[in-house]
C-alpha cells in the first residue's frame, strides 16, 4: 500500500481513509453491529501479470481495526481474500462464481463470494458472514474511490484539453498551479 502516493497531486489513499473513517465506518457498524469485522483491498493492477502463486500487492486497504482481528495472520481476512481472489482470476469470474461451481474449485481455495473485478478495480473484502455482504462492502468502496479519482483527474484532463503547456499526457510540468482547486468531497 502505497499511503503516500498522489494522484495528480492529490492523497487520494488519505481521503478514502478519512472517508471510510468518518462516513462508512459509522454507518456499517450501525447497519452490521458494534463488532462486525470487514477488511477491503484493492490490488494494485500495475504489477499483476500472473497470479498463479504470487501474493497480490494492496494499493488501498481498509479495515475495521479491531484489535482483535486477525488480519495478516494464518487463515486471516488478508489470506482469505487472496485465496478468493486468486481462484477468481484462475477462471475469469468473481468469486460468487464457485457457489454453484464447486467443480472449478483447488485445494487452497476460499470458496466465498467477495472478490473479483468491479469496474476496472480488482479486489475484494472479507469479515462479514456468507460473502454477499463483503462484496456489497467492496463495491461500496470502489465507487466512493472512483468519486476521489475522478475528481482528482478531471483537473489534469481539462488542462489537457486547454492545451496548456506541458498537460498533453497528463504530466504538467508546474504541478497543478494555476488549475482549479478539486471541490471538497465526502
Amino acid at each position: 500500500m502505497r499511503v503516500s502516493e498522489t494522484y495528480f497531486g492529490v492523497d487520494i489513499y488519505g481521503q478514502l481513509a478519512g472517508w471510510w473513517h468518518e462516513t462508512y465506518l459509522p454507518a456499517f457498524h450501525e447497519k452490521y453491529g458494534p463488532n462486525a469485522e470487514i477488511l477491503v483491498d484493492i490490488y494494485d493492477t500495475r504489477y499483476m501479470l500472473d497470479w498463479d502463486g504470487m501474493e497480490p500487492g494492496s494499493r488501498y486497504r481498509l479495515h475495521t481495526q479491531n484489535p482483535d482481528t486477525n488480519l495478516t495472520g494464518e487463515e486471516g481476512l488478508v489470506e482469505n481474500i487472496q485465496r478468493k481472489f486468486r481462484a477468481s482470476v484462475r477462471h475469469g469470474e468473481d468469486s460468487a462464481i464457485f457457489e454453484d461451481r464447486p467443480d472449478l474449485l483447488e485445494p487452497g481455495d476460499f470458496p466465498y463470494k467477495g472478490a473479483g473485478y468491479y469496474r476496472n478495480y480488482y479486489g475484494g473484502a472479507s469479515g462479514l458472514p456468507g460473502g454477499d455482504l463483503d462484496w456489497t462492502v467492496f463495491t461500496e468502496v470502489v465507487d466512493q474511490l472512483i468519486i476521489f479519482r475522478t475528481a482528482a483527474a478531471q483537473r489534469a484532463v481539462d488542462a489537457c484539453k486547454a492545451e496548456l503547456p506541458g498537460w498533453k499526457y497528463l504530466q504538467g510540468l508546474d504541478g497543478l498551479a494555476g488549475l482549479p482547486p478539486i471541490p471538497a468531497l465526502g
